[in-house]
């Protein structure tokens, strides 16, 4: 009789664990190790076999003009842009040339027609005159490499 039990109660675990409609059933590309699909997406980014299945990261803007500010300021802009492309956007590097140029981007996949921003922050220490900082996301699209760029004029501080 204990036996008896034991398998009903085995039979309805396994039964209440299982799904009970395809909207709990687990999509077959969502299954897919999604760093493994990124590395190999990344991998042939720039000469896709599949052009079909590719990431695309369009900026709202490009350039961000944050006009004249004091030596010593420091800017802060968002750069909002939203995935194109029918496939999982991965960005794996956002830099700048400058030390005085810090970024901020989402580390995990951005899905298709989902958004994201990519913060900067420049630092106009010791900076005077125009400025004009490119900075690069490198990222499984195709070009593998876009740029963003912000620029203003820092005028010097009277205080140094």
């Amino acid at each position: 009789m204990r036996l008896f039990f034991l398998i009903i109660v085995f039979c309805w675990g396994t039964y209440s664990c299982s799904p009970k409609s395809k909207d709990s059933e687990i999509h077959k590309e969502e299954y897919l190790d999604p760093y493994l699909d990124a590395i190999r997406i990344s991998a042939s980014a720039d000469k896709p076999t599949n052009k079909d299945h590719q990431a695309k990261i369009e900026f709202h803007e490009n350039e961000y003009d944050f006009g004249t500010i004091t030596e010593g300021d420091s800017v802060f802009h968002d750069f909002l842009f939203v995935n194109k492309g029918n496939a999982r956007l991965l960005i794996n590097d956002v830099s700048s040339f400058c030390g005085c140029t810090f970024p901020m981007w989402p580390k995990g996949f951005i899905r298709p027609n989902d958004s994201g921003k990519i913060s900067i922050i420049f630092d106009s220490h010791e900076k005077v005159g125009w400025q004009l900082k490119t900075i690069t996301v490198v990222a499984n699209t195709s070009p593998t490499q876009t740029e963003v760029s912000i620029k203003g004029f820092v005028q010097k501080n009277k205080r140094n």
